[in-house]
């Protein structure tokens, strides 16, 4: 937005609506945060978390908060909430999961939310 005020202090501001460089009246958007079971919905591959031969997963829940590519690749998952034992190979196999990807008026936007991998499975 563009704020002009007039040099007379008599009159009253100006106010303009700037828009970006692009598509006209679009507004870019880095990316949109959707509920976790709105995105579940949309998980085409699913990787089990691998764990070192020998030890047994605990049983527990790990939370993480997930960032999506546009192609429905996960980028990025960091632990929220949950065993710090349990953290690491969850997250090695949240990694490789894989989503419809996701759009707006037809274009392809990153998507953040957040995950919950209950164990054992």
């Amino acid at each position: 937005m563009e704020v002009i005020f007039p040099q007379d202090n008599r009159s009253s501001p100006e106010i303009r609506q700037v828009l970006p460089a692009g598509i006209p009246s679009c507004v870019h958007v880095a990316a949109i945060r959707i509920t976790p079971e709105v995105m579940q919905s949309r998980l085409l591959k699913r990787v089990e978390p691998v764990f070192p031969t020998g030890v047994q997963p605990v049983e527990g829940t790990v939370i993480l908060r997930v960032r999506v590519d546009k192609d429905g690749n996960v980028l990025k998952a960091e632990k929220i909430n949950g065993s710090d034992a349990l953290a690491t190979p969850v997250i090695d196999a949240v990694k490789g999961w894989q989503y419809e990807p996701t759009l707006i008026n037809g274009f392809p936007i990153e998507v953040e939310t957040t995950v919950e991998v209950k164990l054992p499975r």
